[in-house]
């Protein structure tokens, strides 16, 4: 479906709510770089649409809304880097996500997902996955705890925002994260946004609240959004969802420091 026909709000060259218009060559340090990829424009859209529409989550660092790439994300986001500004990738793949990690260079990886596969290519540094469920494919199973990857599965004794606190306790030694948060990890009845159809998922407050806690807890260098089909989620709960979820990890940046 063309991005265009599910374009929901009307305005087509929206920026992201509070972000200028910039490119890769007047990124100033400390920005927060977002960025889209052309081949998933509906994502990127609908993102931009909906962060003047999610919640008020306080003052964040200066955003520059770098547009939709036609350059693949690892190219776009290794252009970032040495820029000391902080990629945010809205939309693309689980490989695009885990380039955006990588080139980000953190010391701790946290993949908020269903599916531990949902990033095939493992970046580097302490692994922590949040909301898949019980039943995973064995091979990405072994792939990541091989790795040194912990895993906090959806469901489990106690309320997973307790669980998450203690995960989070275990990477309190780690200075520096980039987030990856594939849709596909959030209930199908909470947010329809991906072609995962997830029953016993995530709900939308457990995202908020575990991105609260990550941003609270250690200083958010990357972050990219992936899994989101806006055509399938009519009411755009996911996109909002997302849209939050990135002004959480934009507004802790200047609690927590820069650089």
């Amino acid at each position: 479906m063309p991005a265009r026909s599910i374009h929901r709000f009307g305005a087509s060259d929206r920026l992201y709510r509070g972000a200028r218009a910039a490119s890769l060559a007047d990124l100033a340090a400390g920005e927060v770089a977002l960025f889209g990829l052309a081949r998933d424009e509906a994502a990127a859209r609908a993102i931009r649409d909906a962060s003047w529409f999610a919640a008020d989550r306080g003052p964040a660092v200066a955003l520059a809304d770098l547009g939709d790439a036609v350059a693949p994300a690892a190219a776009i986001s290794a252009a970032i880097s040495p820029r000391h500004a902080l990629a945010c990738l809205m939309g693309g793949d689980g490989d695009d996500a885990a380039a955006v990690a990588l080139n980000a260079a953190p010391d701790a990886t946290i993949l908020l997902s269903a599916r531990l596969d949902a990033c095939p290519r493992l970046p580097a540094g302490r692994l922590l996955a949040i909301g898949t469920h019980d039943l995973l494919p064995a091979a990405s199973m072994r792939a990541w705890l091989a790795a040194g990857g912990a895993v906090v599965a959806a469901t489990g004794p106690g309320t997973l925002a307790a669980r998450v606190r203690t995960a989070l306790d275990a990477v309190a030694a780690a200075r520096s994260v980039a987030v990856i948060l594939d849709l596909g990890a959030v209930d199908a009845g909470h947010a329809a946004a991906s072609g995962i159809a997830n029953v016993g998922g995530m709900g939308a407050l457990d995202v908020v609240e575990t991105m609260a806690a990550i941003a609270s807890s250690l200083r958010v260098v990357a972050m990219a959004v992936t899994g989101l089909e806006p055509e399938r989620d009519p009411r755009g709960h996911g996109e909002i969802l997302a849209a939050e979820a990135i002004a959480i990890a934009a507004a802790s940046l200047r609690a927590q420091g820069t650089t």
